[in-house]
This record gives structure tokens, C-alpha cells and sequence, in this order.
């Protein structure tokens, strides 16, 4: 009944989930090493219903949409859909925990490329930001409803973060050890730093604009390995600087 669903789903709804289907592979990571498995094969459940709801999510919120419209978005009736999943929050358990595992296999291949720490972290980088622009509905949901979830799925969502973040220090700290990163960097720090430069993609890219992925993320890599304040503002006397509040930009501060 799904499929029959789908191949005669409307050209409206088809247009709504295309993006989220056949995402585009233009990872950095070696062609020796197996490619991350797709969103569509990680799924427990029809994939088109993940995309759907994950759409309809972010556009209205997770308490703005009920079953039926879900159902209707992958032309399905109520009962079919609920064939394949019996509860709104157990779509919304499968979509945290697809954008996990998608997550944990793209940090596994880059620390299966060959070459020293600081290769891994670029190529961690730039296959993180493209993996969330190319599933921007996925981890936008993750984001914001996350929260919802409770019991065993909370328990299994809060491992598999815990595990994520934990691989990604060890990356980090990977690279201190050989002498890339300077020994006074909190790992942690920059952990968060990272996540947070790439992770927040799923809700400000665009896929009309003028820059791909790619280009954002060694953009971002270059913010990180090589700095953004120029030689000549870094040799300035510190005292030059002391008068500017960090919270305010451009504001003297009255001294203490």
C-alpha cells in the first residue's frame, strides 16, 4: 500500500521531501573508505515519512501537526500510517536517532583516513557541515524537539551524544598530542566551538545560495586553523585594545 502511495504522490508533496531523498555525496573523505549510508537506509520506518513529518515539523512545530497531516503529505490514510508507525512521538524518536547514527558513522570514516590528526579534523569539519546541509530538516528537528523525548528513547538519544562528543575530544585531542593544536586549547571547548559551527547549518543554510557547503565549511576551516584577526591588529599593543567591551562592540568601557 505505501509504495502504491508513493509512486502516485502528488508533485506538490514529491517537491517537499526531493531534497531530503538523494542527498548529495560531496564529502572530502577518501574514496578508499566506504561512504556514510544514507538517511533512507538507516530508517526503521518508510523514509518518506520521516521526511514528511521532519518538514511538517519544522514549518509548524512538533505540537502543530497531528498524524493525519503527516498521512496526507505521503498519501497514506490515518490507519496506514499508523501501519508503520503507531505514535507521533515514536516518529520523532526515529528521526533523533537516525540523525545520531548518521552522525557517529561520519565521525567513524573520518578517523579511518590515513594521514596526521590535523587531515582528520579538516575533513571532520567539512563532511560535519555537509551532512547537515544535506539533511537540514533531520537535524533541525533534532534540535528543537529533542527535548520531548523521555524514558528509554531519551536514555538511548543521551548515549548516543555522549559517545558522538566523546569521539570527537578524542579526535581533538589526537592532534594535541602530536603537536598540531596548542597544548593550552581546552578540547572541550573547541568540541563545542565545532559543533556549534557546523551543527547550526540545518537551520541558517540555504540551498539557492550563493555558497555551497563545501565552500562554507573551508571557509569555517580556515576561521579555525588560521585565525580572522589580521597580523597587524594582533601586534598591537594590548593596551590598544583594553578600552573595547568584548560584550558591546565599538563601545568604551569606563575603566575599573
Amino acid at each position: 500500500m505505501f509504495k502504491r502511495a508513493q509512486v502516485n504522490a502528488r508533485q506538490d508533496n514529491a517537491s517537499d521531501v526531493s531534497d531530503l531523498a538523494m542527498p548529495k555525496r560531496r564529502t572530502n573523505l577518501k574514496s578508499e573508505h566506504a561512504p556514510i549510508v544514507s538517511a533512507k537506509e538507516k530508517s526503521r520506518l518508510p523514509y518518506p515519512i520521516i521526511q514528511a513529518a521532519a518538514k511538517l515539523f519544522r514549518k509548524h512545530g512538533f505540537a502543530g501537526v497531528s498524524m493525519r497531516e503527516i498521512a496526507e503529505a505521503v498519501q497514506l490514510s490515518k490507519a496506514g500510517l499508523y501501519h508503520h508507525c503507531p505514535s507521533k512521538e515514536g516518529l520523532l524518536a526515529e528521526m533523533v536517532r537516525v540523525a545520531g547514527e548518521l552522525l557517529l558513522e561520519q565521525l567513524d570514516a573520518t578517523r579511518k583516513i590515513a594521514g596526521p590528526p590535523r587531515e582528520r579534523i579538516h575533513a571532520f569539519l567539512i563532511s560535519r557541515l555537509q551532512l547537515v546541509a544535506d539533511h537540514r530538516d533531520l537535524f533541525a528537528i533534532v534540535f528543537q524537539e529533542r527535548p520531548l523525548l523521555s524514558g528509554a528513547s531519551f536514555r538511548d538519544v543521551a548515549k548516543s551524544a555522549q559517545n558522538y562528543r566523546s569521539g570527537v575530544r578524542q579526535l581533538l585531542q589526537e592532534a594535541q598530542k602530536a603537536g598540531e593544536l596548542r597544548s593550552d586549547v581546552d578540547i572541550h571547548l573547541l568540541m563545542l566551538a565545532i559543533d556549534g559551527m557546523t551543527g547550526w547549518a540545518c537551520l541558517w543554510y540555504r540551498p539557492e545560495g550563493k555558497q555551497g557547503p563545501e565552500t562554507i565549511a573551508e571557509t569555517f576551516w580556515s576561521f579555525l586553523a588560521h585565525g580572522v584577526i589580521s597580523e597587524q591588529s594582533a601586534r598591537a599593543p594590548t593596551s590598544a585594545r583594553r578600552g573595547v567591551s568584548s560584550r558591546t562592540p565599538g563601545l568604551p568601557v569606563a575603566p575599573v
